[in-house]
């Protein structure tokens, strides 16, 4: 089984592969840098290493979703996502698109959510890369690629997390996006309920106490 996981930046994406061999898996990172390129030569740049990797053969690509912070990112946090699934896709090769708060949970067990600060989670995806996985990373991009490859390595069935919350995640994952927003759907309307019942008792209250 071969992942390829990519913690995609323009500046700078984390790259992990997740192989199995033997016994004990290979895991191995990188970091992708267009350094002076910009706009559609990085683009190029980017696509030009990404069919490098998914030529030593991948079974899946997992991709970390976006976390866009206002619509100029979101367009060009677009363009890059685009660009790495259309590579994939017409290699004929299966995308898995995580979420950064499937990542934080699966990664943290749970303990760390993503309201904690930017530099501690940085910080904590560099120390338990080295700690749980046992490779030291340069950088936190490295670091986070690592985790989403064993994520997809799990999703594929290469293990059985230990942790309830990692089990979780992966399960969450393998749902059909229907399930998903048929869920989402529900546990809105139960919320919307419990709300309107908070509504009706907070105004019988208010009734006796006018009476």
């Amino acid at each position: 089984m071969r992942v390829l996981a990519i913690d995609q930046s323009l500046a700078a994406s984390g790259v992990a592969w997740y192989i199995t061999a033997c016994r004990n898996p290979i895991r191995s990172c990188l970091t992708w840098k267009p350094k002076k390129l910009v706009g559609m030569e990085r683009l190029a740049w980017i696509k030009a290493q990404l069919i490098d990797e998914l030529a030593r053969g991948a079974d899946l690509l997992v991709v970390e979703g976006y976390a866009p912070r206002g619509i100029n990112d979101a367009l060009v946090a677009g363009e890059l996502g685009s660009t790495i699934m259309l590579t994939a896709h017409e290699r004929k090769i299966k995308v898995l698109v995580v979420p950064p708060p499937s990542r934080i949970r699966y990664m943290t067990c749970g303990a760390i959510s993503t309201r904690a600060g930017t530099e501690a989670l940085k910080q904590e995806a560099k120390d338990s890369a080295k700690r749980e996985l046992g490779v030291a990373v340069s950088d936190d991009n490295q670091a986070d690629a690592l985790w989403l490859a064993e994520i997809g390595a799990a999703y594929l069935g290469a293990f059985v997390p230990d942790d309830p919350e990692r089990r979780a995640v992966i399960a969450h994952l393998r749902k059909a996006p229907e399930q998903v927003k048929e869920e989402k759907r529900i546990a809105d309307l139960a919320r919307d309920l419990r709300r309107d019942e908070a509504a009706k008792k907070k105004a019988a209250r208010l009734e006796r106490r006018a009476v």
